[in-house]
């Protein structure tokens, strides 16, 4: 035998016992260090390590690799032409936008349901950007601590401070150049903003009743409007003025708007619609305690709704109804119901008492599961392969319970990817809304339930 092995067996041994016991504590780390809530995941970290589905064009980030912020832009300004604010005709284009500019508050002649006192216009100045959180400054951030309406990438980049201040139900314009929202403060109203920070403009003052609901050309916005004990439709044209009452039964909740034109809402429990000059009027489903949560399908053929703790459907006429989901006891709110982009199912909320999860079923109620526990306020990518929603972790000293950004599958329970590590209350957040072209997600903080801290200063 060669004198060779006899000498390297025991330093082989020694070797192999070594990589043994490195792969073992190795091994013990790595299995203290799983997180089971995914309380600590990574920003764009999937909680399911199989991510071989892919996002079909929605979520193109993979952790390790590099992901550039997205421009994005106002295409119009907000401002009337004359007053020399936003640039006139329309706004530039302009990558990583910084806030600033000056902002234009619109004064629209007194209504029945709310608190403006004439017409008119004051302009005030707006905040100019920067990298910071600060109460009262907009442009990118690295933190969402401080209330206001937020953008965000998908993938987790380019956090964007629009507005400062509390609001709540931001929603995107049909071309996402602009954002209605509402300020649920002790002096209510609904505003509109440019995407990109660069204006925003109060249009309408009143006690608030429900989201603002865009047509389908973007060009006016509806919504229940109110005194603080009657609310009713009301419309308004996005660039500001024209506000008018549609309807006087003092108990308008949820509003929604068909994109073949027509205007739905709940009223004494039941559904009716009307056309957008007022006319029409007409009921279209005897529901029992119709509450709040309306939305029509996006090819506006299919409409759903919250009655009696449940979900049903009904096409857009009002045939048809049909239940297709319970809400386990759960009284639906606004937008606890979502529709697909391609109209064939939804995702609502339910759960009873301090349970919440996000459930998936078709139109027709076929398909029902559990897409996301512990989870709500779900809306789909325009691919349909991803949900936004925002999930729940531990409670803060006031009660409220953190609430982080994350994306979920539409189909696979087990998926999570979070979007935003901060913690602002669930309680105190709304939604959030994909953005048309998908490349940005749009949600507001500031206690939407609880009256909330400054509002916006337009």
């Amino acid at each position: 035998m060669s004198p060779i092995g006899p000498r390297a067996t025991p330093l082989l041994t020694r070797v192999l016992a070594a990589l043994v016991a490195v792969l073992f504590v190795g091994g013990i780390i790595g299995a203290l260090g799983v997180d089971e809530d995914n309380s600590d995941l990574p920003v764009g970290e999937p909680a399911d390590p199989d991510n071989s589905q892919g996002a079909s064009g929605d979520f193109d980030y993979r952790p390790g690799t590099t992901s550039t912020t997205r421009p994005f832009s106002s295409s119009s300004t907000l401002a009337p032409p004359d007053s020399g604010i936003g640039g006139g005709s329309g706004a530039a284009t302009t990558p990583n936008p910084s806030g600033g500019g000056r902002t234009t508050t619109t004064r629209p002649a007194g209504s029945g349901g709310g608190s403006g006192s004439g017409a008119g216009t004051t302009t005030t100045a707006a905040p100019s950007g920067g990298n910071n959180t600060s109460a009262n400054q907009t442009g990118p951030v690295s933190s969402a601590a401080e209330p206001g309406v937020y953008t965000i990438q998908p993938d987790g980049q380019g956090l964007f401070r629009a507005v400062p201040g509390g609001t709540g139900f931001p929603t995107w314009s049909p071309d996402g150049s602009k954002i209605a929202f509402a300020v649920p403060t002790a002096n209510p109203r609904f505003m509109i903003a440019a995407a990109n920070g660069s204006t925003r403009m109060t249009i309408a003052n009143g006690n608030i009743g429900s989201p603002p609901a865009f047509s389908p050309d973007g060009s006016r916005i509806a919504f229940s409007l109110g005194n603080g004990s009657s609310f009713d439709v009301w419309v308004v044209n996005s660039s500001g003025g024209g506000l008018a009452r549609l309807t006087s039964r003092g108990d308008v909740s949820g509003v929604a708007w068909s994109a073949k034109g027509r205007i739905a809402f709940i009223s004494a429990g039941d559904v009716f619609t009307i056309n957008p000059d007022g006319t029409g009027l007409a009921p279209l489903v005897d529901s029992i305690r119709a509450y709040r949560a309306i939305t029509f399908s996006p090819d506006g053929n299919r409409l759903a709704f919250a009655a009696d703790k449940k979900v049903f459907t009904a096409g857009a006429d009002g045939t048809n109804p049909k239940l297709v989901g319970d809400g386990e006891g759960r009284l639906l709110e606004w937008n606890d119901i979502t529709w697909s982009p391609d109209s064939t199912r939804i995702a609502f909320r339910s759960g009873t008492g301090g349970v919440s999860r996000v459930r998936v079923v078709g139109h027709d109620g076929s398909g029902l599961h559990t897409a996301a526990e512990n989870a709500q306020a779900a809306d789909w990518s325009p691919g349909a392969s991803r949900l936004a929603i925002f999930t729940a972790g531990p409670a803060g000293q006031n009660g409220d319970q953190e609430a982080h950004l994350e994306l979920a599958d539409p189909d696979r329970a087990t998926f999570r990817q979070r979007v935003l590590d901060d913690k602002a209350g669930i309680n105190q957040s709304s939604g959030p809304r994909y953005s048309p072209d998908g490349g940005r997600l749009v949600f507001s903080t500031g206690g939407l339930d609880r009256g909330g801290p400054t509002a916006p200063t337009a």
